[in-house]
């Protein structure tokens, strides 16, 4: 039988009979700052359309899943909660949901690779707009660079060598 798979953009709090085709872009351990616990596995799924959602796996649950989950691979998911994401910050700039595995979730690592979706997703913002959403704990913004000017290339000598 052919399984209907959900975009990540039709996901609603009000269902949980979802199936997923998804890559697992990224995966951390989120921990309590203070005593070092681990709170949950926490994730980044992408779909086919190159949208993306904050998973997470919940302290009780991560010895069920860590064997199945690996960065990179294409997942079929099935049998998870859709709530609103009311966490203190959102790893995915887009989209106000998130997942939360539970004890019944399934989760298959897909060897028909007859669809492309990226490893990754970016949001990039521009530089001068960083200080006005620095001070929005909400969304999770990482600096790699500023580039100040291209110049020729200069041939720079060592004293010793």
């Amino acid at each position: 039988m052919q399984v209907r798979y959900a975009l990540l953009r039709q996901l609603t709090p009000s269902k949980n009979r979802w199936n997923l085709k998804v890559r697992l872009s990224r995966m951390w351990t989120a921990k309590n700052f203070v005593t070092c616990d681990v709170r949950s596995l926490d994730m980044l799924l992408i779909d086919e359309h190159g949208d993306q959602i904050h998973a997470v796996v919940p302290k009780e649950v991560i010895h069920q899943f860590t064997e199945q989950l690996h960065e990179g691979e294409l997942i079929h998911v099935e049998k998870f909660n859709v709530s609103t994401n009311n966490a203190t910050y959102h790893p995915v700039a887009e989209g106000e949901q998130k997942i939360y595995f539970s004890i019944d979730t399934v989760v298959k690592k897909l060897e028909n690779q007859d669809v492309f979706i990226p490893m990754h997703k970016f949001s990039f913002v521009d530089f001068n707009d960083i200080p006005t959403i620095c001070h929005k704990p909400k969304y999770l913004t990482d600096v790699i660079e500023k580039l100040n000017a291209i110049t020729e290339i200069e041939r720079i000598k060592k004293r010793n060598g």
